[in-house]
């Protein structure tokens, strides 16, 4: 999992960090981020459904985006 959240952080910081931004890029940009956003509250709720109490408590210690960062 390690792996994959620096993957995304990744893809997340190039779509940002740029020389120049169209408004093309910075239209998929906003998209992008406004799908992850959403996205991650949905796997959030998932999360919490399926592991319950333990990840509730997890999730009040531990930031969503940058954990440990």
């Amino acid at each position: 999992m390690q792996g994959g959240m620096v993957s995304i952080r990744g893809w997340y910081l190039g779509l940002w960090v740029t020389p120049q931004m169209s408004t093309g890029h910075l239209l998929f940009a906003m998209t992008f981020s406004i799908y992850i956003f959403i996205g991650l509250h949905y796997e959030e709720k998932d999360l919490a459904k399926t592991l319950g109490k333990a990840y509730v408590d997890y999730k009040k210690h531990v930031p969503m985006l940058f954990p440990k960062v």
